[in-house]
C-alpha cells in the first residue's frame, strides 16, 4: 500500500482521461487516502492494458484499488469499448457516448453471405469504416439464422434448441479486417431455400438474406 495524492490518482485516472481531449478542469478540495497501486491487467476485446497511463500531464498508474473497488481510466475502457468521453463544465457532468453517434464516418462494416456447396452457410464481416470496431456479445453465441424452404415453411432455426454460456465478449475487427463465420447444416432435403443470417451482437445489426439450392439431401 502506497500513500498517493488525490490530485495525481483520482484526478489523473477518473478525470484525467477526459483532460487529454483538451477540456478544462477546477480541482476542489483535495484529500489524501490510501490505495493499493500494485499492477491490474486490464483487457477489452483484444486490447490490453496494465503498468501506467499518460493522463495528458503525466503517467499514472493504470489502476487503483480503494476499498474494495477498483478504479480505472474513463478514457481507455471507454475507448476500447468504442465510445467517446466529454466533460460537461458548467454541470460537472463526464458524458460517455457511442463513437460517431453525431458525426458521419465514411464506409460501414460490410457482410456477404454464401452457400459453400459443402453443406455450410459462410458468413463474412469486414470493417470498412475508419476506425476499429468493437463487437460486444452478451452469450458466447456469435450468430443465429432462420431456414425457409420454397413453400415458406420455417424449417430450421439455428438457436431455437442450444444453450449458450451467459458471458460478455468482444469480437474486435480493425479498420480493413475481415473474419468469417461458417455454419454447418444439417437436417435438410434436397431443394430451394431462403435463409436470413445474422450475428448476435448488440454492437450493430449485422445481417444478411440469401438463397440457396441443395443437390442432395445433407
Amino acid at each position: 500500500m502506497k500513500r498517493v495524492n488525490l490530485k495525481s490518482m483520482a484526478i489523473g485516472l477518473a478525470m484525467g482521461s477526459v483532460m487529454t481531449a483538451g477540456i478544462s478542469y477546477a480541482a476542489p478540495a483535495l484529500t489524501q487516502i490510501l490505495v493499493d497501486v500494485t499492477p491490474v491487467t486490464i483487457k477489452v476485446g483484444q486490447e490490453t492494458k496494465s503498468g501506467r497511463f499518460n493522463n495528458g500531464e503525466e503517467n499514472v498508474p493504470v489502476s487503483m484499488i480503494y476499498n474494495g473497488t477498483t478504479y480505472v481510466p474513463i478514457r481507455f475502457i471507454s475507448e476500447a469499448l468504442g465510445k467517446e468521453v466529454g466533460w460537461e463544465q458548467e454541470s460537472r457532468t463526464i458524458t460517455i457516448t457511442d463513437k460517431g453517434k453525431d458525426q458521419i464516418w465514411a464506409g460501414a462494416i460490410e457482410s456477404t453471405l454464401a452457400y459453400d456447396g459443402k453443406g455450410s452457410l459462410v458468413f463474412t464481416v469486414k470493417n470498412q469504416t475508419e476506425r476499429q470496431q468493437a463487437l460486444r456479445f452478451n452469450t458466447s453465441q456469435r450468430y443465429d439464422y432462420i431456414i425457409w424452404n420454397d413453400k415458406g415453411e420455417k424449417v430450421q432455426h439455428y438457436s431455437i434448441d442450444k444453450l449458450f454460456a451467459q458471458e460478455v465478449s468482444w469480437e474486435t475487427l480493425k479498420q480493413g479486417e475481415e473474419k468469417t463465420f461458417t455454419a454447418p447444416l444439417k437436417g435438410l432435403k434436397k431443394g430451394n431455400y431462403k435463409v436470413e443470417f445474422w450475428l448476435t451482437t448488440e454492437s450493430a445489426k449485422i445481417h444478411e438474406t440469401a438463397f440457396f439450392q441443395l443437390l442432395q439431401d445433407i
